[in-house]
């Protein structure tokens, strides 16, 4: 039983618990990336375009994923889309907004579809994500938290990464 006396999977050893949500937070880490934030939404970006010229329907999102690429590859927008995020190759950032400053790099990925085809269509943006951690809880001790002074310290540290900046990706497609 946990502290609010319910079930819980639970770790008999600190040990282990404080290793499993030092390997987990590296995951966390990477999923608020800048190459990850910006892919998902590059990625949905194209789903989204897909969805709206029916190239894809909902259904197709519950089946595999060959089957959503080959839709995909299969009309010349979308292709050429699905090529761009296959190609993205780096991730770059800035506090000032790219619209108001000509000197930033410009050698960007921009969208293969206009404007009017998508609201937010990558370039630069801005872009949150939630920061998740695990904090087990330890059979007879606690939460692993309340026992790992290291643990707190790196939790911390993620939580505290900033994301009020923009990014934008390059591709080596010429």
């Amino acid at each position: 039983m946990n502290e609010d006396q319910e079930n819980e999977i639970m770790f008999t050893s600190s040990e282990l618990a404080l290793d499993f949500s030092l390997c987990s937070l590296k995951n966390s880490i990477n999923d608020v990336s800048d190459d990850d934030r910006f892919a998902m939404k590059f990625l949905a970006n194209i789903l989204h375009y897909a969805l709206n010229r029916e190239i894809l329907t909902r259904e197709d999102l519950y089946t595999t994923e060959s089957q959503v690429i080959s839709k995909l590859m299969s009309v010349q927008e979308t292709k050429k889309a699905w090529e761009i995020f296959r190609n993205l190759s780096h991730t770059k950032r800035t506090l000032d907004n790219p619209c108001h400053n000509n000197s930033l790099p410009q050698n960007i990925v921009t969208s293969p579809f206009s404007q009017s085809d998508l609201s937010l269509s990558p370039g630069w943006i801005t872009l949150s994500a939630k920061k998740r951690y695990i904090n087990p809880y330890v059979q007879s001790h606690g939460r692993i938290m309340e026992i790992s002074d290291k643990l707190n310290q790196e939790i911390q540290k993620f939580l505290d990464l900033k994301m009020d900046y923009w990014i934008t990706a390059t591709t080596d497609i010429p």
